[in-house]
């Protein structure tokens, strides 16, 4: 049966010993099992998309997917959204809250439009703004070169007062 085993730390550091000891495409019966460690469990972003990816595999293959071991320990999975992608029902029993500019969940990326969307909750987490602004007062950007190869460019500051 195809079975994906989380151990009790699945990080950047050791993700070659996670997909090592696994055999997730094993195919003998029509269930396909997402094991988590039973006692602690830590995923990285990493693991998680790797999980989600190879329940969406099974998922397309026709297998009935099952989640063993769950619990509080995997509320981290199931607040990024790990088994609403893949149809499994979990309640951790804590309060969830908006992630409001602090994590991004898992995300399918179908289309352009998708791309988009985590794009901005990226920036958004970055603090990073892509708005276009009005310019400061000062000089805007380079308007081209004169003829003796010196750089142009164009006021925009506020009206100059007339001297008289």
């Amino acid at each position: 049966m195809p079975r994906l085993v989380i151990p009790n730390s699945v990080a950047l550091q050791n993700v070659r010993a996670f997909l090592e000891n696994n055999d997730p495409f094993k195919d003998d019966s029509r269930e396909a099992v997402l094991e988590f460690h039973p006692q602690w469990v830590h995923m990285e972003p990493i693991a998680l998309s790797m999980a989600a990816a190879w329940g969406k595999w099974a998922l397309r293959r026709g297998y009935r997917l099952r989640a063993a071991n769950l619990g509080r320990k995997t509320a981290y999975a199931g607040r990024m959204k790990l088994f609403d992608h893949l149809g499994i029902s979990f309640d951790p029993g804590l309060e969830e809250r908006e992630a409001a500019g602090r994590f991004v969940p898992l995300t399918q990326v179908t289309s352009s439009r998708d791309v988009s969307g985590v794009i901005g909750d990226i920036s958004e987490l970055a603090g990073w703004s892509f708005r276009l602004r009005p310019p400061l007062h000062g000089f805007r950007a380079p308007q081209g070169y004169d003829r003796r190869c010196r750089l142009r460019a164009r006021y925009c500051g506020p009206p100059r007062a007339r001297l008289s």
